[in-house]
């Protein structure tokens, strides 16, 4: 997985994103199902969005670089998601959708993990039938929660890609950062070193 996620960006690919049923943290019922180390190297690799189901619930976490499974580690929260907007390559947002048609678990805002989270809605906050409708172009993934029945929540976030942050040390047109800045130099110190150049014999 961690090779694909490396490739995946070192071909170009714009955006990351993994889906999954199963949680890890959560401010609903479940517990760490798919274990520590399969989130720690999501967070790691900081891939762009995941997507989870399985707890009937909706819950949006801010943007995150690491996880503490059982609490709650204020440092690993790069941006609080309280504007509902997220810089691309900050690290990674999780998205749980599970109330399409099954009956509601409630959230618990005490819950220890609940602090890793931006947004949420269970049985026992405004419980609200839908799903998360997501557009993704070249520079932007933005999503919204669409009310299919029962109450009123609403919920809609954007991760946007910033176009300061293209690195190129050595100067030879190929980048450490990937992304729209284009294809990434696997040596950027080395201008004799990148993406299709000839192999140099001495």
């Amino acid at each position: 997985l961690s090779n694909t996620i490396d490739n995946a960006r070192a071909s170009g690919i714009q955006w990351v994103i993994v889906g999954m049923h199963k949680n890890c943290i959560t401010a609903g019922t479940k517990t760490c199902e798919i274990g520590p180390d399969l989130l720690n190297l999501l967070l790691n690799k900081k891939v762009d969005l995941i997507l989870q189901g399985h707890d009937h619930v909706y819950e949006r976490s801010k943007q995150l670089n690491c996880a503490s499974v059982g609490s709650y580690n204020p440092a690993c929260v790069v941006d609080d998601g309280a504007d509902g907007i997220y810089n691309k390559g900050a690290g990674t947002v999780l998205v749980i959708s599970g109330v399409f048609g099954q009956s509601f678990y409630n959230i618990n805002s005490l819950d220890t993990e609940a602090g890793y989270f931006a947004a949420w809605m269970g049985n026992n906050l405004n419980p609200t039938n839908g799903f998360v409708q997501y557009q993704v172009n070249a520079t932007e993934i933005s999503a919204q929660f669409v009310r299919s029945a029962g109450g009123t929540y609403s919920d809609s976030f954007r991760i946007v890609e910033t176009f300061a942050s293209c690195v190129d040390n050595d100067l030879d047109s190929y980048n450490v950062t990937g992304s729209s800045c284009g294809t990434v130099d696997c040596n950027d110190t080395n201008s004799g070193i990148y993406p299709g150049a000839g192999e140099v014999c001495d």
